[in-house]
């Protein structure tokens, strides 16, 4: 009686909000987080990490969210290699659970943010100049993520201005043909990440209509 008791305890416990259902197997965390060079080990395992976290994060699962959040807060370093700019991908994924859950924040998520993520936001106009249309599209979306993490209004300005004015080859005016067709058109939906900014902006309150 007193084991049918405690697993029934256990089973209502896993079934409340923020409790994990199952631990996460971290691939994780890294110090450095590359696709490429030396540490391009850490490519799927960051990806999956990072994913993950956004997942739970979405689906209520707080304490494997946080698990995940908190080893790559206190561990990320930066990001490395030539294609330093596509590990936002990932990092991505990490900023959006991290705002999912930012009532929980520490000090330790936003100088990760700073350190790690933000340095190859900034040095991409410069290190990859009219790279293809989706690395300046994932760049950006990044960019546009941390700023409300971090609520950084010349942040978000910054990102505002490259998806509707730039001259690199992710913003609007170069990323979409005069036909409508985008320069990902004919590989995959996941590599078009245009509709990323724009869903941002919508839940900031302004909605774009384009003609």
């Amino acid at each position: 009686m007193r084991i049918k008791l405690l697993l029934t305890v256990l089973s209502l416990a896993a079934s409340l909000p923020g409790v994990a259902q199952t631990p996460y197997q971290m691939a994780g965390p890294y110090e450095v987080v590359a696709r490429d060079g030396e540490f391009r080990h850490t490519k799927v395992g960051s990806e999956r990490d990072m994913r993950a976290a956004f997942d739970y994060a979405q689906k209520g699962d707080s304490a494997n969210a946080l698990f995940i959040i908190k080893a790559y807060a206190h561990h990320l370093q930066r990001l490395d290699g030539h294609d330093a700019p596509l590990c936002l991908i990932q990092c991505y994924d990490l900023v959006k659970a991290m705002t999912l859950l930012k009532c929980h924040q520490t000090v330790d998520w936003r100088n990760m943010v700073q350190r790690a993520i933000l340095p190859t936001i900034q040095q991409f106009e410069t290190n990859s100049p009219y790279a293809n249309g989706n690395w300046g599209a994932i760049v950006n979306r990044c960019r546009m993520a941390c700023a409300i993490f971090l609520q950084d209004s010349m942040l978000y300005k910054a990102s505002i201005d490259y998806f509707l004015h730039g001259a690199d080859n992710g913003s609007l005016p170069c990323y979409i043909g005069e036909t409508g067709q985008c320069q990902e058109t004919g590989r995959d939906q996941a590599s078009d990440t245009l509709c990323d900014v724009c869903h941002h902006v919508r839940c900031q309150g302004i909605n774009w209509s384009f003609h």
